[in-house]
């Protein structure tokens, strides 16, 4: 069994639009409000990230800025990637808050998957999947779906 987490598996003709590292970053930290505004540079966000508590405060702006440029470095990497057919089923959990119509994104992996993709809403949107609510909901799916008892979620065709 795989999960996903709100994301689409596609093969793309092109490189995708590069994302805001405000909205990038903002999914790393859960329910906290960093207060970054989309315009964020790197520099920028490295002092911001480093006049964090601990562990931020002891990484320095410098290290910062090297694992935000590995970061986009690996964006190029997955665009570019394809991956071979996952032999078993998937567990998908949708951000509801962006996608309230139910399972788009969990229909991309049906073709990619020799299993039963199943969906699960999470009430929360993409960038705060990793907030406490979300988590709890995700782990609570997961031990039905290893107990052998998931929850209402229908296949996904």
């Amino acid at each position: 069994m795989a999960t996903a987490m709100d994301v689409e598996a596609v093969e793309a003709d092109t490189a995708p639009e590069p994302l805001p590292i405000a909205e990038l970053v903002g999914g790393l930290f859960g329910d906290v409000d960093l207060g970054l505004d989309a315009a964020i540079d790197v520099a920028r966000l490295a002092d911001q990230l480093a006049g964090l508590p601990e562990p931020f405060a002891s990484f320095g702006p410098e290290r910062i800025t090297r694992v935000v440029d590995a970061g986009i470095r690996s964006a190029a990497l997955m665009y570019e990637y394809r991956a071979r057919p996952f032999r078993g089923d998937l567990v998908y959990f949708t951000a509801a808050h962006d996608a309230p119509a139910g399972s788009a994104g969990a229909a991309t992996w049906v073709e990619a998957v020799d299993g039963t993709v199943r969906d699960f809403d999470v009430a929360q949107t993409h960038w705060r999947m990793t907030a406490g609510s979300a988590l709890a909901r995700i782990g609570s799916v997961l031990a039905e779906v290893w107990a052998g008892s998931p929850d209402s979620a229908a296949a996904v065709e």
